[in-house]
Parts: structure tokens; sequence; C-alpha cells
């Protein structure tokens, strides 16, 4: 190692061995010390590696992927980005919208079944589904599937059906269908 590359080394190193030798002293008059705070070291972070630590970090979220349930948005870094770039992504993170999904689409369809599914992000078992069947001017019938997706066969009348999905004991959202009956459907395609 070359003596220039070793004084700059010294620049940077002198600072911050005074501010972990300040980090590390004890407040004047604590003589208190638990075996919590014995265990934990102080905490330190070095958001920047340049000579410029003050410099302000502003972050932008771009937009959430769902308009209500759990989807995913980037959070993006505006000023301090590496290598000179306006803006950086520094993560992805969960977002979350309203809890009222309204009325869904099935993500299959035949004569004879309807495939209909809770709203959730992957993993899927992260989760807790309710599957109700709505019935007019009655309280809701919950059945007894908990899975994400359920399959209907369809019957000799609409049906309409919720799925609340839960987080923790959390409503994260709710979302319904309706199943038509197969001459509805058979009418609908011929038209």
């Amino acid at each position: 190692m070359g003596l220039r590359k070793a004084a700059g080394l010294g620049k940077l190193g002198l600072p911050l061995g005074l501010l972990l030798c300040l980090l590390a002293q004890k407040p004047a008059g604590d003589t208190n010390t638990s075996a919590d705070e014995a265990d934990h070291e102080p905490v330190v972070t070095f958001v920047d590696s340049g000579l410029n630590v003050t410099e302000p970090k502003e972050v932008e979220f771009g937009p959430c992927t769902v308009t209500c349930g759990i989807g995913i948005r980037e959070v993006i870094l505006t000023s301090g980005c590496p290598g000179g770039e306006s803006k950086c992504i520094v993560r992805v993170e969960e977002c979350r919208g309203p809890t009222d999904c309204g009325w869904g689409k099935p993500i299959s369809e035949s004569l004879t079944s309807v495939k209909i599914p809770c709203i959730f992000v992957p993993p899927e078992d992260r989760f807790t589904y309710t599957w109700k069947m709505l019935i007019p001017d009655q309280q809701s019938l919950i059945l007894p599937n908990d899975s994400a997706i359920l399959e209907v066969h369809r019957d000799t009348h609409p049906v309409a059906f919720e799925c609340d999905t839960n987080e923790n004991d959390q409503l994260i959202a709710s979302v319904k269908y309706t199943v038509y009956t197969t001459a509805a459907v058979t009418l609908n395609v011929a038209t």
C-alpha cells in the first residue's frame, strides 16, 4: 500500500475512530447497566461511503400496483443516488389500498363451473380466507372452504359470493362475485 493511499485512509479513519469512541462511552453519572444494555452494541448506520455524509436524502413512493387490497410499490431515492443518477430504486415494498374491492371477475369459467379467487399476493398461505354465500335479506352463509380459490358449480339461480382476506386478524381485502346460471351464460353467449 502506497503512502498516498494510506494518508487518504488516515483522513477518514481519524474522524470515524473518534465517532466510535464517543458512541462507546457511557454518559457521566450513568452507573446502572442492565443485562439487555450490555448485550447490545450501539447502532451506527453509515448511509454514504463518501465524505459528504450530511447530504439530504429525498424519498419518493411509486404508485401502488393495486387500487384495493394488497400490492407492491417502488421506493425511489431522488437525491444522493450513486453514480450521479437523478433517481434510483432503493427497495420494493408492500402497499395497501382500500379493503373493499367491489365485484371481481372469475379466473376461469365453463358452462358448468366457475373458479373465483380471493385477493392476495404470494405466498398465498400467509393469509386466511373466509368465503361467504350472500343471501338477500338474510345473514351470509360462511362456507367451509378456506383456500384462496373457490370452484363453484352453476346453480338454477344466480348466486353471489364474497371472500375476505385477512392477515393477523386484520381485514386486507374483500371481493364479491356473481355466479350466473348455465342458461344465463348460454343465452349471453348466443347474443
